[in-house]
């Protein structure tokens, strides 16, 4: 919770951000692992023709872990820096700063694996999910969305509970 109330307020945020996007990330890793029979992504490539709906799920969920703007981790790793800069942290400002250059570059360079060019390996399963089995990714991906987007209130005010109560402690 750097940076008081309004940095606590992020925190709680991204920690319920995560949770959405980290659930979404894994789903669609799962469809990965089943189009390619591994998890390797130095042998996947092609994704995008094979199966364009887990592609697109997928490359939201890393858009949102990397911060781009419109996901939900944007607005509470934006929040962390105002907190940070209101509360003078300029060196910690500075690190995650680094921190998340580094990590954008790394998710990105797995997305392109994964997503581009021609499979590297076998395609086990050389089809999209049915639409049932990508629902709960499409769920998912639209709640990152959502809270990238819109100030939802009843989920703001499950935050402000919370910073309020850690506040008393």
């Amino acid at each position: 919770g750097i940076g008081g109330y309004f940095g606590l307020l992020a925190a709680i945020f991204h920690c319920l951000a995560h949770s959405f996007t980290k659930a979404l990330a894994f789903c669609s890793t799962g469809n990965i692992a089943r189009i390619y029979g591994h998890k390797d992504m130095t042998r996947m490539g092609g994704m995008v023709k094979i199966a364009p709906l887990t592609t697109i799920m997928f490359g939201a969920a890393v858009c949102s872990l990397v911060g781009v703007p419109a996901f939900a981790i944007f607005v509470s790793e934006f929040n962390v820096f105002k907190g940070a800069i209101a509360s003078g942290q300029y060196i910690a400002v500075a690190l995650f700063a680094i921190a998340l250059v580094i990590i954008f570059i790394a998710d990105f360079a797995h997305f392109n694996l994964a997503s581009f060019g021609t499979p590297k390996g076998e395609v086990v399963y050389a089809k999209e999910m049915s639409l049932f089995e990508n629902l709960p990714l499409i769920l998912l991906c639209a709640l990152v969305i959502i809270f990238g987007v819109w100030h939802v209130g009843d989920f703001w005010m499950l935050v402000e509970n919370g910073v309020r109560i850690m506040m008393r402690g």
